[in-house]
C-alpha cells in the first residue's frame, strides 16, 4: 500500500509540531525546512511519484526535491532513523535500503566523507603563488608602486614625494636630474 503525499505531509507535521501551511510556505528557516525535507524524502521513498510530481505537491521544483533527499541521507543519525522508522510504520511504507535505527546510531552522528572536486571529474585549478613580500616592505606598509625618475627602474615608495629608487638616491644629481 502506497500512501498519498498528503498523508505523509500530515504525519510529518504532527511529528514535528508544525502546521501544513508552515510546511508548504516559502520560509527557509529550520523550523519549517527540515520537516519539509523529511516529508519530501518519505514521499520519494514511499510513493511511486516522480520528483517533479512530489515537487508540485510541496510547491517546489524537482531540484529542490533532489536536494531534500540528499540532505536527509547526509544527516542520517540515530534520532532521524528512529523518526523515519516510526513514520514508515505509521504510513505503511516498507523499509528500503536506508539504514534502520540501531543502538550504535544513537549518540553518534553519521559521518559523510567530504567530496572533493576530483570525485566529480573536475580538473585541478592551477595554483597561484602568493606574493612573498617581507613584512617590512613598502607594499605591506601601504606603499605605492612607482618608477624611478632617473633610471626608470620600478620600486615601492612609502612617501608621497619619493621619486627615486634607493641606488639613485645615494648619487648627487643637479637640477635637471643628471648625475654630477
Amino acid at each position: 500500500m502506497n500512501p498519498k503525499i498528503a498523508d505523509i505531509q500530515e504525519a510529518v507535521c504532527s511529528l514535528y509540531g508544525i502546521t501544513l501551511q508552515e510546511m508548504l510556505s516559502d520560509r527557509r528557516n529550520r523550523h519549517a525546512a527540515w520537516p519539509r525535507q523529511v516529508a519530501i524524502f518519505l514521499a520519494f521513498d514511499g510513493t511511486a511519484s516522480t520528483k517533479t510530481e512530489i515537487g508540485k505537491q510541496f510547491g517546489r521544483d524537482h531540484s529542490t526535491v533532489l536536494f531534500a533527499i540528499r540532505a536527509v541521507k547526509r544527516r542520517m543519525d540515530g534520532e532521524l532513523a528512529l523518526n523515519l522508522d516510526v513514520l514508515r510504520k505509521h504510513l505503511g511504507i516498507p523499509t528500503s535500503g536506508i539504514p534502520k535505527a540501531t543502538p550504535e546510531h544513537f549518540g553518534k552522528p553519521h559521518v559523510v566523507p567530504k567530496a572533493t572536486p576530483q570525485h566529480f571529474g573536475a580538473k585541478k585549478k592551477k595554483q597561484v603563488r602568493p606574493y612573498r613580500a617581507s613584512p617590512h616592505s613598502a607594499r605591506n606598509r601601504g606603499g605605492k608602486a612607482r618608477s624611478c625618475m632617473t633610471c626608470g627602474k620600478g620600486f615601492m615608495s612609502e612617501g608621497p614625494h619619493n621619486r627615486m629608487c634607493e641606488p639613485c638616491r645615494g648619487r648627487d644629481y643637479d637640477v635637471m636630474g643628471v648625475a654630477a
